[in-house]
């Protein structure tokens, strides 16, 4: 028989044994690995554009190793057989979801994940083919009025100096089914016309929709001119420089990043007629964003004024939350009335190199993401039950550059 003294011995070791054994695990010694089986989700990306490597290292280093969570992505998909292709083969390897950034075919892919059982979110405005269907969790982009409201803002900013302008109104896919363009564009016109107290002899409704070259007149004399379009031709840039070439204008407005493909041009036209000429434009936040503001012009003056920029990592956390809550059982949560949903990732405004020197900060570390791992909590249903489609619209909407900036200290 043992004595009450050396069995309390023995429990005495192997208390200190289990209190050494929790020092050593707080000191350092690697966190037991998370046994669970791990969600899987496929990413669609239409281009592989510095955006989407970004979405890439955001997922795979920061937030899969976090939740559990492994991701299959695509090469850059601009077709819808390619899509569903992928599509299979994501569901083939295990993916339980799909986070969608190619927008060509929507409602197909949201077809073939429910022929697949797939929750699938959407990079895109509301489609309305499909919305019914039980595995699609909704869609996530920049409302365009928003964008459009912000542009508008810009523009005011930047022309609101009592001088008249000459204007090149770059109004991209206004024309041809973009609708954050269409809705910049005609921003950009009622701001002007606002700010001249001009009325156009074409309604603002017309001009907005051109497919060619047109002079936006008005009974001020204020020189408008809209340039629509891609800069995917032999054309495009040529006509743009030729129109800078005249020397009439001293103010850029892009609906899109299409003003660096005329960098050049410009920079000649500058120094030639010895003149500014300001930019402000929608683009991303890049190293062609970044090169604008930074690089001045003859004149002294940043190539980039003003923009309205894309926050990449707020979108894509929407995507996430959407189908990883699908996935662990709380899709209905991500639906209202029983339809897919569409939430609002706002763009940011950017007003000049200095705001944008602290902007470009955001994203390149694991404490300067746009959205951390205990705010996209948030938005998980399995980590907070009050998470809905409402809690996730309101946060996805208070995601701004201040907000982003405040919380990260940069």
């Amino acid at each position: 028989m043992f004595t009450k003294g050396f069995l309390r011995g023995v429990f005495v070791i192997l208390l200190t044994a289990a209190a050494v054994s929790g020092l050593s695990a707080g000191a350092g010694a690697e966190a037991p690995k998370n046994t669970a089986k791990p969600v899987k989700i496929g990413i669609v990306f239409w281009q592989l554009d510095s955006n989407a490597l970004l979405v890439q290292k955001y997922f795979k280093d920061y937030v899969g190793p976090r939740l559990n969570v492994e991701f299959m992505f695509s090469e850059a998909i601009d077709n819808a057989d390619k899509l569903m292709t992928f599509m299979e083969n994501a569901y083939a390897a295990g993916c339980q979801g799909i986070m969608n950034y190619q927008n060509s075919s929507i409602p197909q892919a949201i077809a073939k994940a429910n022929e697949l059982g797939m929750y699938i979110a959407t990079q895109a405005p509301f489609v309305e083919d499909n919305k019914m269907l039980p595995y699609n969790v909704g869609f996530v982009a920049a409302e365009a009025s928003s964008v459009a409201k912000s542009f508008g803002e810009l523009v005011k900013d930047m022309l609101n100096d009592g001088q008249k302008h000459s204007i090149i109104i770059i109004s991209a896919g206004s024309a041809f089914g973009n609708p954050e363009h269409h809705e910049a564009t005609i921003a950009i016109l009622q701001t002007l016309a606002d700010l001249y107290g001009l009325k156009y002899t074409k309604e603002i409704k017309d001009l907005a929709v051109t497919r060619a070259e047109t002079e936006a007149a008005n009974d001020k004399n204020v020189k408008i001119v809209i340039y629509p379009g891609y800069p995917t031709g032999n054309t495009y840039v040529t006509g743009l420089s030729t129109l800078l070439q005249t020397g009439e204008y001293d103010t850029i407005l892009a609906c899109n990043a299409a003003y660096a493909r005329c960098a050049v041009a410009i920079d000649e036209v500058e120094k030639a007629y010895k003149k500014n000429i300001r930019i402000s434009a929608i683009t991303m936040i890049d190293d062609s964003t970044k090169t604008s503001f930074t690089t001045k012009d003859s004149t002294g003056d940043s190539s980039l004024n003003s923009a309205v920029v894309t926050p990449s990592i707020s979108t894509a956390a929407g995507l996430f939350a959407l189908v990883y809550n699908g996935i662990t059982g709380h899709a209905e949560r991500m639906r209202v009335n029983n339809t897919a949903y569409y939430f609002n990732s706002p763009k940011w405004k950017c007003i000049g190199a200095e705001e944008y020197t602290r902007i470009e900060k955001v994203n390149t570390s694991d404490t300067a993401w746009e959205v951390d791992i205990d705010d996209l909590k948030k938005m998980l249903t399995a980590f907070n039950p009050q998470a809905d489609a409402q809690s996730i619209y309101k946060q996805l909407e208070s995601i701004t550059a201040e907000s982003v900036l405040k919380a990260r200290g940069l």
